[in-house]
C-alpha cells in the first residue's frame, strides 16, 4: 500500500498544482481587487489608529483616511494623464531626434568596430546558408528492409500466431477508443 501511495504522490501534487493555477486564473477578476483592498487595509490601518488616538471616532477616522487615500490616488492618476498628454504632443520632436541619432550611429560605424562586427555576422550567415545548401545536395539515404526467415519448422506456432496476435491487438486498441 505504501508503494502505491508513493507512486501516486507526484500525480496528486501535479493535479493539485494545476487545479490551484486554474482557480487563480479564473478567479483573477475577483482576487486582484481583493488583494489590492487588503494591501490598502494594511497600509492605511496605522493612519486610522493614529486618528483614533486623537479622540476621533472609528467611523470618522476611516472616512477621513479613505477620502485622503482616494484623493492621493486621483491626484496621481491626474499627474500621469498630464504627463502622457505632454509626451503625446512631443512625440514628433522625439522622432526627429531618434532619426538623427540613428544616422549618427551609422556614420560612426563606418570603418570602425561596429562595421567589422556587422561584416563578421554577415559572413557567418553566409557560411550557414552554404552549409544548408550542401546538406540539401546530398542524395537521400537508401531504404533498408530487414526480413526474417520463416524457418520455424520445428515449432510453427510463433510463425502462425504472430500476424494473428498483431491483428487482435490492433482490434483491441481500436475498440478501446
Amino acid at each position: 500500500m505504501g508503494s502505491l501511495a508513493s507512486r501516486l504522490s507526484p500525480l496528486i501534487f501535479l493535479a493539485t498544482f494545476v487545479f490551484a493555477i486554474a482557480i487563480l486564473r479564473w478567479g483573477q477578476s475577483v482576487l486582484i481587487p481583493v488583494a489590492f483592498s487588503l494591501l490598502l487595509t494594511f497600509v492605511l490601518s496605522p493612519m486610522v489608529d493614529g486618528l483614533e488616538r486623537l479622540r476621533l471616532g472609528r467611523v470618522p477616522s476611516v472616512i477621513a483616511v479613505v477620502v485622503l487615500a482616494f484623493s492621493l490616488i486621483a491626484a496621481l492618476g491626474w499627474v500621469i494623464t498630464q504627463q502622457m498628454t505632454t509626451l503625446a504632443g512631443e512625440i514628433p520632436r522625439y522622432e526627429q531626434n531618434i532619426r538623427q541619432k540613428i544616422v549618427d550611429l551609422r556614420e560612426l560605424g563606418k570603418g570602425g568596430t561596429l562595421e567589422q562586427v556587422q561584416q563578421t555576422v554577415e559572413e557567418i550567415k553566409g557560411e550557414i546558408e552554404k552549409g544548408k545548401e550542401e546538406t540539401k545536395a546530398e542524395p537521400p539515404p537508401r531504404e533498408v528492409v530487414v526480413r526474417a526467415e520463416r524457418s520455424s519448422s520445428f515449432w510453427p506456432l510463433p510463425v502462425i500466431a504472430g500476424p494473428l496476435l498483431e491483428r487482435l491487438a490492433s482490434a483491441g486498441l481500436a475498440s478501446s477508443h
